[in-house]
């Protein structure tokens, strides 16, 4: 990925939180995909995922979050 197509990943992301869209963030995850959660464990497919993000809003409806840096990764 280029930095520009990073910056706007990680843009959408940020956006897809701060809007608590659980469409936008669960289209990030494949149906197979698995998430490993801080709060809610072993997460397997997108719609345990969905259920998890729909919780999370849920539980904290005033949550944001905001970009402060985005690294330059050096090989």
């Amino acid at each position: 990925m280029t930095r520009h197509e990073i910056e706007a990943f990680v843009g959408h992301y940020i956006r897809g939180w701060n809007n608590h869209d659980v469409e936008a963030l669960t289209a990030f995850y494949d149906d197979n995909a698995i998430l490993v959660s801080p709060v809610f464990g072993e997460l397997r497919g997108r719609d345990a995922i969905e259920l998890s993000y729909r919780r999370f809003f849920a539980e904290w409806p005033n949550f944001s979050t905001q970009l402060v840096r985005l690294c330059q990764i050096r090989n």
